[in-house]
This record gives C-alpha cells, structure tokens and sequence, in this order.
C-alpha cells in the first residue's frame, strides 16, 4: 500500500508541507502543491487560495486544485456576500464545519448558491491587512468534524501563504524602486553629459564612482584612472 493509497498522517503533512514550502517551485505552484496536500489530508474535493476586497466584495480564487471546468477554478470570480469566506475574513478566524445542514448553514447565501456541504478556510494576512482565505470544500458532507490538529495545520498553511506573498510584494516594490532610480540615474547622466561643469561623484571611501567628460579633458586622466581609485590620484 502507498502514501497515497492510505489517509495522510499528521506528521507526513507537515513534514511534506515544509518540504513544498522550500523547494524551488514558483511561488503559485508552491500554493497549489500546498492545496494538493490540504486536500488529501484532509478527505475534501478541492482546496483554493482567494484574495477578497471586502469593501467591494470581490472574491477571487487566485490558486485552486480543480481544473477550469471544476467547481471552484483558478480565476473564479464571485460576490464576497455568496461565500462562507466571507464570515473567515469578518471574523478573522478559522470557519469550519464537516456539514452545512447539520451545523445549521442550510439557509446561508453560500449554501444556497453554491451547495457546498463541507467548508474549512483561514484568513490570509499580508502586510498586517485581510488579504483572503485558504479553504477546504467539498459538495458532500465529511464523516468527521475538522479536529483542532487539523485547524492548526490550516492555520499554518495560511501563516505560511501571507508571508510568501508579503516577500513577493517586497521583492517587487524593491524591483520597481531600484527601476525608478536606474531611469533618474540616466536622466541625471545625460544632463552632466551634456553640460560643461566638472562634476565628480565620490562614495564614503573617498572613491570615484562618476565623473563628467569634461574631468578627463580638463585634467587629463582617463575613465579606468579614476573611477574605482582614490580622489588623492589626481595631480594638478
């Protein structure tokens, strides 16, 4: 018998989850891998990470385990108000129930759209704001409530997610900032270029690191005789 031909023991699902999490994978394909093994842990159909405006109530499965002709595909767009999500991110904790009917959901906007008999989502937090969910569902009830081991591994996986997705937005904002200053550094070397004054730009260890045409026409010294060297080469 496999791994996979027998229900998935707590300490294999951590034990994989921290193994997904360091690979090399990209960052979404990290999340579904994840979202594959939240499924197989814990019995259900599907597993998808949302990202929700709550002001506007867009809801928006940005990572899923089912295919674009499933039930909750990657790209799905809803109305917040037809979501269990919704009560995960008011509340900011873990939602979680084994059958809507019997926990008594039979009339809430998100079973009756839906249909969705079993429901375990966490909040996702970036940045210290409400981004979204990570969740569990099936159409069918589960045999089981959800344990408390079983809550906190989601929990895990959600601390996990909100972190990755914070160091993907710094990375980026870092990118964008450091494209910003490469655009004014070539503006500004275009303008010294241009100009007539002798300017020499020189770091905290008293290196040349620029200095305008007119330097080494005007004192006689070359690119490779100064940039990198002290300003003490310089001989008038």
């Amino acid at each position: 018998m496999s791994e996979r031909e027998r229900p998935l023991q707590q300490n294999e699902a951590y034990s994989e989850l921290y193994e997904i999490m360091r690979s090399d994978q990209s960052l979404f394909e990290r999340f579904e891998a994840v979202l594959q093994l939240g499924v197989e842990y814990f019995g259900v159909d599907q597993g998808y990470i949302t990202q929700i405006d709550q002001e506007t109530n867009e809801w928006t499965a940005i990572v899923s385990t089912d295919s674009s002709d499933g039930l909750v595909p990657p790209g799905l767009e809803l109305d917040l108000t037809t979501s269990y999500c919704r009560r995960t991110v008011q509340e900011e904790k873990i939602v979680s129930f084994a059958d809507a009917i019997e926990a008594g959901w039979e009339d809430d906007p998100a079973f009756q759209t839906h249909q969705l008999s079993c429901y375990h989502g966490a909040p996702i937090v970036v940045d210290d704001e409400p981004f979204g969910t990570v969740c569990f569902s099936s159409r069918d009830p589960r045999a089981e409530a959800f344990s408390e081991a079983e809550k906190s591994f989601t929990y895990l996986i959600a601390q996990m997610v909100g972190y990755e997705i914070e160091q993907r937005n710094y990375e980026r904002d870092l990118a964008e900032q450091e494209q910003t200053l490469e655009e004014r550094r070539e503006i500004y070397r275009a303008v010294i270029d241009a100009s007539f004054d002798l300017l020499f730009r020189i770091d905290l260890d008293g290196e040349f690191t620029y200095h305008s045409p007119g330097v080494e026409e005007m004192l006689g010294y070359t690119a490779d005789e100064l940039n990198g060297h002290p300003f003490t080469v310089i001989r008038l």
